[in-house]
């Protein structure tokens, strides 16, 4: 919570900011650095991998309350060309990857080296959760399974802080500090006081200053999230994530405004504090920074996916012969690469509040993409191209 509530704090100090680039990259950054001075484990224990699981789980519907689709169907749309490159990254470099660096001599070349790279892309299509799927799919041994999320964690560490300078370029809405009560109070009593500024407050002057958000506001999107989930679990126990998450979206469309824009309005904030805590836990488990000279082989592998990636998502843009953004690319590189949660974390930090709901809905059409591709990927790779 202390690495957490620094890295929200640290959009407050234009220094540390520029230098970190976001609010959640800071929390990643000292979630790492807390686990390799010992105030957090190495690699994260079940207790906050549990913890981080529910985070994202309860962020998702809070961040989706103002999914009308009548309203973001266009731009959701419009991030699935720069998603499909994005992709077409992730798969070359997974190709290229397996070709040049699983050779013989590679220490999971005997029948584990293409369980990895599948995995691996699976993950950087559509988020963490693609990896646990592939993986499982193709009875990755436990040795594999371990050093390919270890590598792909310490990767993280260096992709968004890079991801977020590139992102912040584009385009930076800074953060404006919320009116003080002093000030909320001025603008309730009206002009008038300016006159009587002086006059106590036991002189018989009284005002009610209303809450940024309320109470019976925040409470509701509590309840939501909480209720959504439950019906996403009862829908589909296995998946309850992405269940809960179409539930979310119907409702954001069906229901009256009058009903969802509070609870959007209060969902926002505390799907952004939320998204915080999870990326301390993400920099946690990266663990050991050392224990990466293990897999050396596993590292060269993602040097390559990730170049490639990056210049599926990059090259474009810069040409100027696709019909999207270079923050959209980024974006969807982004959804990619991390899943709804880091979408939306880069959404909020730089202000792109338009960007919000399409970013989470098209990583939600990556976690749905990755484990096919995955396991589609696998049969070739264990051919060796």
């Amino acid at each position: 919570m202390g690495c957490a509530w620094a890295g929200a704090e640290a959009k407050r100090l234009p220094a540390l900011s520029r230098l970190v680039e976001s609010g959640p990259v800071t929390a990643l950054l000292l979630g790492a650095a807390a686990a390799n001075v010992g105030l957090l484990p190495f690699g994260g224990e079940r207790e906050l991998l549990d913890i981080q699981k529910f985070c994202a789980s309860v962020a998702m519907p809070m961040l989706l309350f103002g999914a009308d689709l009548t309203v973001v169907y266009k731009k959701s749309l419009r991030l699935f060309p720069p998603f499909v490159v994005a992709a077409a990254g992730t798969v070359a470099g997974a190709i290229l990857g397996h070709v040049f660096v699983f050779g013989d001599g590679a220490p999971f070349a005997n029948g584990e080296a293409y369980k990895i790279a599948a995995a691996l892309a699976a993950k950087n299509i559509g988020g963490g959760l693609n990896y646990f799927f592939v993986g499982s799919a193709l009875q990755m041994s436990p040795e594999a399974f371990a050093a390919g999320l270890a590598a792909d964690n310490v990767f993280a560490l260096a992709y968004y802080p890079l991801n977020s300078w590139l992102s912040r370029r584009e385009g930076f809405i800074p953060y404006v500090e919320r009116p003080s009560a002093d000030d909320q109070a001025m603008r309730t009593i009206g002009p008038e006081v300016e006159e009587v500024e002086d006059v106590p407050v036991s002189a018989g002057l009284q005002y009610h200053v209303q809450p940024t958000i309320p109470a019976d506001d925040i409470l509701g999107a509590v309840f939501a999230s909480f209720a959504l989930l439950t019906a996403g679990r009862m829908i589909a126990p296995d998946m309850m994530g992405p269940a809960a998450t179409l539930l979310t979206v119907a409702f954001a469309t069906i229901a009256p405004k009058s009903i969802t824009d509070p609870l959007a309005e209060a969902g926002q904030v505390i799907g952004e504090a939320l998204i915080f805590i999870i990326f301390v836990i993400s920099g946690a488990a990266a663990g050991n920074l050392t224990a990466i000279t293990a897999s050396t082989d596993i590292f060269a592998f993602l040097l390559i996916l990730y170049a490639c990636h990056f210049a599926f998502v990059l090259l474009p843009p810069a040409l100027s012969f696709v019909p999207y953004e270079r923050r959209e690319a980024l974006l969807t590189s982004n959804a990619c690469v991390g899943g709804p949660a880091t979408a939306a974390a880069l959404t909020q930090s730089l202000g792109w509040r338009d960007l919000t709901v399409p970013g989470v809905l098209i990583a939600l059409v990556g976690n749905a993409a990755g484990t096919i591709t995955g396991l589609s990927l696998a049969p070739f790779l264990a051919a060796r191209l």
